[in-house]
């Protein structure tokens, strides 16, 4: 078994405050930096930078915790081009980067005309590609979303095992990062249990796909409010909570298939009050260090390795790194 790590979710504008937050994560004792793809602005969100310009920016500013995206959309990169740049990138950091990928986001690709259709079918073929350019002199490859015909990167990354993690919730998904991938994400809105029976889902099928089921890093997508009181931290963490699953609720079928695995009953959501607040923390952690510490065991319990950190309250990245992260460097040494 793993030890637990954790990745620090990162800011993704203005540039000063991303280069902060990757000298804070590496000083701080965090594991990994990571960076989301926000291809278009929406009302509830601001500007926001490329992930791989972002991590290229800091591959050389803090060398001590590893890069990752969660995630890159597969339709809006040809794989042979994301091989470059991701190896460029592990080149740059040291063999530091894990490249994180999913089918992307077919509301947000079409609103700037980018082609999105059999994403999925897509995704198991996109990762032989980046393999076989990863590893391979002059590779061959048919199939029947993508063709290589001989060409040789120009550069191979540090590890010609650069780690993928996919990002997956539906099963079609799932069983490609259980038999093509080197990790599974999954998003914050699984409870503890709900979360552990997903992966046996997707350790049953690496199984039965010829693989050793504990090789496939169990990454869990957590959304943190820390504070001293329980009381502050549920004043910033239970409203952004149920922002999120308004907007994931009510957009996507998964999130909505979620909710309802929680208890929720009833159409999708349109309003905060409709969701009830036992329900916001079951999918979440919220509360003291030491009730974040014994939600981040819970989940441990159920087979979660990686932990990426997304923080809802001012001050929660620091209160974090003082009283929760000590716990587990001590237990790790």
């Amino acid at each position: 078994m793993r030890s637990l790590q954790f990745g620090l979710g990162a800011p993704v504008f203005p540039v000063e405050d991303v280069m902060r937050a990757a000298r804070f994560a590496e000083e701080s004792g965090f594991d990994g930096f990571w960076v989301a793809e926000y291809l278009i602005r929406r009302g509830d969100r601001g500007l926001a930078l490329e992930p791989l310009t972002i991590l290229a920016a800091v591959a050389r500013e803090a060398r001590g915790v590893h890069l990752g995206t969660y995630v890159l959309g597969i339709e809006r990169r040809h794989p042979s081009m994301l091989a470059f740049i991701a190896a460029s990138l592990d080149q740059l950091s040291g063999g530091r980067f894990i490249l994180g990928l999913g089918t992307g986001a077919l509301e947000m690709d079409r609103a700037l005309g980018i082609p999105h259709g059999q994403a999925t079918p897509r995704l198991g073929e996109y990762i032989e590609v980046l393999r076989r350019l990863w590893r391979e002199e002059k590779p061959v490859y048919k199939g029947n979303y993508y063709n290589l015909n001989g060409g040789t990167l120009s550069v191979f990354p540090v590890r010609k095992s650069l780690p993928i993690w996919v990002a997956a919730q539906g099963p079609a998904g799932m069983e490609i990062a259980a038999t093509a991938a080197d990790g599974w994400i999954s998003n914050w809105l699984y409870t503890p249990e709900g979360f552990g029976r997903a992966l046996a889902d997707v350790r049953r099928l690496a199984a039965a796909g010829g693989r050793d089921e504990s090789s496939i890093v169990a990454v869990f997508e957590a959304g943190v409010a820390v504070a001293e009181t329980k009381a502050e931290a549920e004043g910033c963490g239970i409203p952004a909570v149920k922002a999120k699953l308004l907007k994931i609720g009510g957009g996507y079928a998964y999130g909505y298939r979620q909710l309802q695995a929680m208890g929720y009953e009833g159409p999708p959501p349109t309003a905060p009050d409709q969701i009830p607040d036992p329900m916001v923390k079951a999918c979440s952690m919220i509360g003291t260090p030491a009730q974040v510490i014994e939600r981040i065991e819970a989940y441990a319990e159920q087979g979660v390795e990686y932990f990426i950190t997304t923080f809802m309250n001012p001050g929660g990245e620091s209160l974090f790194a003082r009283k929760v992260l000590p716990h587990f460097r001590n237990r790790r040494a």
